[in-house]
């Protein structure tokens, strides 16, 4: 039994009392004509009356593992050590020693093959790093734990594993998940023997978490065993109920307790009993202390009591302890204030404290957690999708993930074959340095554009087909619409990435473009206005003005013009809100060249932006569609034809206006 005492130790930190406990002076009296085997059982009796009577047990702890050491007594040096971790991981300050202390501690452990404190002492590593916030390596210290329990064979070691994963699931938020873990792990532990002082650490987060679900039917229940499980720990350690009601498990149980009596409308009984959590709380400033007042809060909340309530809840929050940032405490009494408020009728006050609390919340991070943890879930084979699906759902599922795996492949593909075009043209640029340097930085460009700009939309069909994929979300027939028309919006804004990126790699490729077409300059802007026209939908007064013969011929390429005038006017469409677009065509003063002038009245540029916008990949709005390849394009063909693209310097009105010059020939 003594092998899975000391994770029990998970939820039973000393609170202070009576440093002079009537058992503990009996057995220290005793100890001084004890010797051998004997004088280990009293150190050893003297440490769990200590950690329920709220003495200091560092010292006992001390006295225990040198007298081991001097009797070379192996199984009580386990004791002492495994002791030793579980004293740093609740005592403040003590997080430096326990990393010092747990390496050495597990491989001495893992040398004696003594399974139950190497498993306890694992968890209680695990539990620790979540209460540090560091949920990776939580992760990765969970996983490690059962991929070892589930390779010896070790039942105690696989349900422990199964309850530190529902604590990563609880300290996420995610109560129902962490309700079923909890509810595994309760069942495997319960096929060992001497499982009770396992399962006492078990039932205060388990019941927690039914409480915060409002699962009150199985929370009685769930509260009932854990009564007769404390009824037996008591029996099998001889602690006196009098010791075992100042630990934070009796508080925890107290807590649970109320919450039943209140939802029977008993509420005087669970005011007592609140009361009495709050009195054997008052000298501590934790995580305990914090859950009763929490509570405390919530009653007089349902009661309509709301100074009351805002009184505990100020209280709650003023409690200071490394270990309050486990579990949310800190969001969930935040939470709590603001619907204080709120009852009260000042949303003033509510809208800011809501407000804090989303700053405060990184939403990428929480996302990217919660996707290792369901990772982690399917790595354990207990994430189990339901025997019973009906087929349209099965058919949805399927379709969605296809989807999705065909969006990947055509990025994978679209990526590998511009790589292969950039590698292309190094090679046979290598005879120009200037041109090599351009590619080298057109690559790290695009690496960073790309990634961030396919991302988010990636994310959306990722996320939605997920949710579409799940059996335990019934969606309606309008929100289903809904989802697969984001989808198939982010899918098609993808592909238009796609060919954005096609485009700058067929310009990049395309040394020039021959004059070798007679281009009727009235044509091509009527062409280009109505195409203007068609795609702004009414929204815009598009506009312009020639000022050449109706029959003024240049020689240069049509199709190259057709595309500059394109994206200069996709580009005005897409920075103007309200008012007009236009283009003016004209001689330049000397005669010898053709300008169109595209303006708008849209946002404008800053002057020291004018040269920069026509970077590749620059965007002055990162918010806005597109990968900022347009008017580098443009300038490139323009180059390309013998002319030239720039912002007119000469405009005045409102928004901007890009002048293109080509020879007039």
């Amino acid at each position: 039994m003594a092998g899975i005492v000391v994770q029990a130790q998970c939820t039973t930190m000393a609170l202070a009392g009576n440093s002079n406990d009537r058992q503990v002076d009996s057995i220290h009296h005793a100890i001084l004509s004890l010797e051998g085997q004997a004088l280990l059982d009293a150190y050893r009796h003297v440490y769990y009356v200590q950690i329920y009577s709220g003495d200091n047990e560092r010292q006992t702890i001390a006295q225990m593992q040198r007298e081991a050491v001097l009797q070379d007594n192996i199984p009580m040096r386990c004791l002492a050590k495994a002791a030793l971790v579980n004293y740093y991981v609740f005592k403040d300050g003590c997080a430096d020693s326990l990393r010092h202390v747990f390496p050495e501690t597990h491989h001495f452990l893992r040398q004696q093959k003594n399974w139950n404190y190497y498993y306890s002492t694992w968890a209680l590593w695990a539990n620790f790093l979540i209460f540090a916030n560091e949920g990776s390596k939580a992760q990765n210290e969970v996983r490690n734990m059962y991929e070892d329990a589930k390779k010896r064979n070790n039942i105690y070691g696989i349900g422990l594993a199964q309850y530190v994963l529902a604590n990563l699931y609880r300290n996420m938020g995610e109560n129902k998940e962490a309700i079923r873990n909890y509810k595994q792990s309760i069942q495997t532990l319960s096929n060992i023997e001497s499982y009770h002082a396992a399962l006492i650490c078990v039932y205060p987060f388990y019941c927690g978490a039914l409480a915060d679900e409002k699962l009150y039917g199985e929370l009685k229940d769930a509260t009932e065993r854990w009564q007769q499980i404390r009824h037996i720990y008591k029996e099998k350690l001889s602690i006196s109920e009098e010791c075992l009601s100042k630990s934070p498990n009796y508080v925890y149980f107290c807590l649970v307790r109320a919450i039943v009596l209140r939802e029977e409308h008993r509420v005087s009984e669970a005011l007592k009993i609140l009361s009495g959590a709050e009195r054997i709380t008052r000298n501590r400033s934790d995580y305990v202390r914090r859950d009763v007042l929490y509570r405390m809060a919530e009653l007089y909340i349902n009661e309509g009591d709301y100074q009351k309530a805002l009184h505990y809840n100020s209280m709650a929050d003023s409690c200071r302890s490394p270990l309050l940032h486990y579990m949310g405490d800190q969001l969930r009494v935040v939470r709590q204030r603001a619907d204080i408020y709120f009852r009260m009728g000042n949303f003033e006050k509510t809208a800011v404290i809501l407000r804090s609390v989303m700053d405060s919340v990184d939403e990428r991070n929480l996302i990217e957690t919660r996707n290792q943890l369901n990772e982690l879930n399917a790595h354990y084979q207990i994430d189990r999708l339901r025997q019973e699906q009906q087929q349209d759902k099965e058919h949805t599922i399927y379709a969605f993930f296809t989807l999705v795996i065909v969006c990947m492949l055509l990025l994978v593909a679209v990526v590998v074959f511009f790589m292969h075009r950039i590698h292309k043209k190094n090679a046979q640029l290598l005879v120009a340095l200037d041109r090599s340097k351009e590619s080298t930085r057109m690559k790290d460009s695009f690496v960073k554009h790309i990634s961030h700009e396919l991302r988010t939309p990636l994310h959306i069909i990722t996320g939605f087909s997920q949710v579409m994929a799940n059996p335990d979300y019934s969606l309606s027939t309008e929100a289903r619409k809904d989802v697969v028309k984001r989808i198939t919006d982010n899918t098609q804004l993808i592909t238009s990435l796609i060919n954005e990126l096609l485009e700058l790699s067929d310009e990049e490729s395309r040394h020039n473009y021959a004059p070798d077409d007679e281009i009727n300059v009235k044509r091509v802007c009527d062409e280009m206005i109505r195409q203007l026209e068609q795609a702004d939908k009414g929204r815009l007064q598009v506009h312009y003005r020639i000022d050449v013969d109706d029959d003024f011929i240049i020689h240069n390429n049509l199709v190259g013009l057709k595309k500059i005038l394109w994206h200069l006017g996709n580009n005005s469409l897409k920075f103007t809100e309200s008012g007009s677009v236009g283009c003016h065509t004209k001689l330049s003063t000397d005669k010898k060249w053709v300008e169109f002038h595209m303006s708008d009245t849209g946002i404008g540029i800053p002057e020291e932006l004018r040269e920069r916008i026509f970077e590749k990949f620059y965007k002055i709005d990162p918010f806005k569609k597109g990968l900022g390849l347009g008017l580098s394009v443009a300038r490139h063909i323009a180059e390309q034809m013998g002319g030239t693209l720039a912002f007119d310097r000469e405009y005045e009105g409102p928004g901007t206006c890009f002048v293109l010059s080509l020879p007039n020939k």
